[in-house]
């Protein structure tokens, strides 16, 4: 949306600016900081990641919470919406645990727990995007044996 922009911090409110205003509407219920935001492809829609160890989903044309994601074993560190449709969006967090979600029915599609994915290898928490057609998760894993970072990509 090219009049708002979205933030997160640590107060555990996400806010909703108006560039053109400056106005700021706050949209509350996490319960802890807010690591996270991204916004779904038609701008309507928006999904925040928190210390509270749960994505919460917004209608950021009225600030309604639309639906809570709970599943996470610790805070959720990233979001982003598949570029596809807008009901899909994945969330890692510091579980090590990557969580495919349908806003819909807010079900838990797939999980990608961090340690399955190579051996010595896990996945960590500091990054996560899709790819420009949303087949692809890019992630940062890290070796235990040799200390080395890397991006990981995973088909989804």
């Amino acid at each position: 949306n090219k009049t708002q922009l979205a933030t997160g911090a640590n107060d555990d409110k996400v806010r909703i600016w108006n560039t053109d205003t400056n106005e700021c509407r706050e949209l509350v219920g996490h319960e802890g900081d807010v690591n996270s935001i991204a916004y779904s492809r038609d701008g309507i829609t928006l999904v925040s990641a928190s210390d509270d160890h749960t994505c919460r989903l917004w209608d950021v044309t009225n600030g309604t919470q639309l639906r809570i994601f709970r599943g996470a074993t610790a805070e959720v560190c990233h979001v982003d919406f598949s570029p596809n449709d807008g009901t899909v969006f994945a969330a890692v967090g510091e579980d090590h645990t990557i969580r495919i979600w349908h806003t819909c029915t807010g079900s838990c599609i797939r999980e990608i727990i961090g340690t399955s994915i190579a051996e010595d290898t896990r996945l960590d928490f500091n990054m996560l995007a899709y790819s420009p057609d949303g087949t692809i998760l890019a992630c940062d894993m890290y070796n235990s044996n040799n200390g080395v970072w890397r991006i990981g990509l995973l088909d989804v």
